[in-house]
Protein backbone atom coordinates (compact mmCIF):
# COMPACT_ATOMS: atom_id res chain seq x y z
CA UNK A 1 0.00 0.00 0.00
CA UNK A 2 2.74 2.24 0.84
CA UNK A 3 4.47 1.26 -2.05
CA UNK A 4 1.51 2.55 -4.39
CA UNK A 5 0.93 5.53 -2.45
CA UNK A 6 4.35 6.84 -3.07
CA UNK A 7 4.67 5.82 -6.95
CA UNK A 8 1.61 7.85 -7.46
CA UNK A 9 2.73 10.78 -5.57
CA UNK A 10 6.34 10.12 -7.63
CA UNK A 11 4.01 10.33 -10.90
CA UNK A 12 2.04 13.72 -9.80
CA UNK A 13 5.05 15.40 -8.87
CA UNK A 14 6.75 14.26 -12.31
CA UNK A 15 3.63 15.79 -13.92
CA UNK A 16 3.59 18.89 -11.54
CA UNK A 17 3.97 21.58 -14.89
CA UNK A 18 1.34 20.00 -16.80
CA UNK A 19 -0.97 19.53 -13.87
CA UNK A 20 -0.96 23.12 -12.82
CA UNK A 21 -1.56 24.17 -16.98
CA UNK A 22 -4.41 21.65 -16.73
CA UNK A 23 -5.93 23.29 -13.30
CA UNK A 24 -6.02 26.58 -15.28
CA UNK A 25 -8.18 25.97 -17.40
CA UNK A 26 -10.87 24.95 -14.75
CA UNK A 27 -12.95 27.69 -12.65
CA UNK A 28 -13.28 27.88 -8.86
CA UNK A 29 -17.15 26.83 -10.06
CA UNK A 30 -15.60 23.70 -11.55
CA UNK A 31 -13.35 22.81 -9.00
CA UNK A 32 -16.03 23.01 -6.39
CA UNK A 33 -18.09 20.64 -8.05
CA UNK A 34 -15.02 17.91 -8.36
CA UNK A 35 -14.81 18.16 -4.71
CA UNK A 36 -18.17 18.21 -3.94
CA UNK A 37 -18.03 15.06 -5.51
CA UNK A 38 -14.87 13.48 -4.24
CA UNK A 39 -17.02 14.49 -0.90
CA UNK A 40 -19.76 12.56 -1.59
CA UNK A 41 -17.95 9.29 -3.21
CA UNK A 42 -14.90 9.21 -0.58
CA UNK A 43 -16.31 10.67 2.75
CA UNK A 44 -20.18 10.25 2.55
CA UNK A 45 -20.42 6.60 1.12
CA UNK A 46 -18.19 4.69 3.85
CA UNK A 47 -20.35 5.98 6.68
CA UNK A 48 -23.99 4.81 4.56
CA UNK A 49 -25.36 1.78 6.31
CA UNK A 50 -24.99 -1.31 4.08
CA UNK A 51 -28.20 -3.00 5.27
CA UNK A 52 -31.88 -3.31 3.93
CA UNK A 53 -34.57 -1.36 5.06
CA UNK A 54 -38.15 -0.95 4.67
CA UNK A 55 -40.84 -3.82 2.89
CA UNK A 56 -39.23 -6.83 1.54
CA UNK A 57 -35.97 -5.37 2.92
CA UNK A 58 -35.31 -3.79 -1.16
CA UNK A 59 -34.54 -0.42 0.18
CA UNK A 60 -30.63 -0.23 0.71
CA UNK A 61 -29.06 3.17 1.40
CA UNK A 62 -25.46 2.19 0.40
CA UNK A 63 -27.15 0.85 -2.88
CA UNK A 64 -28.91 4.15 -3.13
CA UNK A 65 -25.96 6.42 -2.93
CA UNK A 66 -23.67 4.53 -5.06
CA UNK A 67 -26.52 5.22 -7.63
CA UNK A 68 -26.44 8.58 -6.93
CA UNK A 69 -22.76 8.60 -7.18
CA UNK A 70 -22.98 6.76 -10.17
CA UNK A 71 -25.22 9.93 -12.05
CA UNK A 72 -22.98 12.34 -10.67
CA UNK A 73 -19.84 10.77 -12.01
CA UNK A 74 -21.66 10.78 -15.60
CA UNK A 75 -22.57 14.02 -15.72
CA UNK A 76 -19.29 15.45 -13.94
CA UNK A 77 -17.54 13.29 -16.79
CA UNK A 78 -19.49 14.33 -19.85
CA UNK A 79 -19.02 17.95 -18.78
CA UNK A 80 -15.21 17.29 -18.75
CA UNK A 81 -15.10 15.96 -21.70
CA UNK A 82 -17.17 18.64 -23.58
CA UNK A 83 -15.38 21.06 -21.90
CA UNK A 84 -12.04 19.78 -23.33
CA UNK A 85 -13.45 18.66 -26.70
CA UNK A 86 -16.47 20.17 -27.22
CA UNK A 87 -15.72 23.48 -27.33
CA UNK A 88 -13.12 22.48 -30.50
CA UNK A 89 -15.35 20.17 -32.82
CA UNK A 90 -18.13 21.55 -34.74
CA UNK A 91 -21.24 19.78 -34.89
CA UNK A 92 -21.60 17.02 -37.46
CA UNK A 93 -25.32 17.06 -37.87
CA UNK A 94 -25.33 20.24 -39.48
CA UNK A 95 -26.57 20.85 -42.93
CA UNK A 96 -23.78 22.23 -45.42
Amino acid sequence: MSATLAGILAVILQAKIELHGLAARFTEKEIKAVMQFVLISLVILPIVPNQSYGPLDVLNPHNIWLMVILIVAISLAGYIIYKFLGEKRECCWEES
